[in-house]
């Protein structure tokens, strides 16, 4: 009886690790991809909001949704 709750405890420990790991090289993966979206959508926006009418409209953009875009935070799709 001993050695059946111990090896159940050990294949509960062992999922647990693996969890954990798994875990830990989702987040070391998604954290930067993150940060790097952010960054990238942050500089799109400030471009955005930067381009005259002209170029808004070239790229089939209206002045009010291109400032309507630009007022969004970066964490926002």
């Amino acid at each position: 009886m001993t050695q059946i709750v111990h090896h159940h405890l050990a294949d509960a420990a062992q999922r647990l690790a693996h969890g954990i790991w798994n875990m830990v090289c989702t987040t070391t993966v998604a954290v930067p991809e993150t940060l790097a979206t952010w960054q990238e959508r942050s500089h799109t926006r400030a471009a955005l909001r930067d381009l005259d009418d002209r170029l808004l409209r070239d790229m089939g953009i209206n002045h009010a949704d291109a400032h309507q875009e630009a007022r969004k935070p970066f964490w926002k799709a």
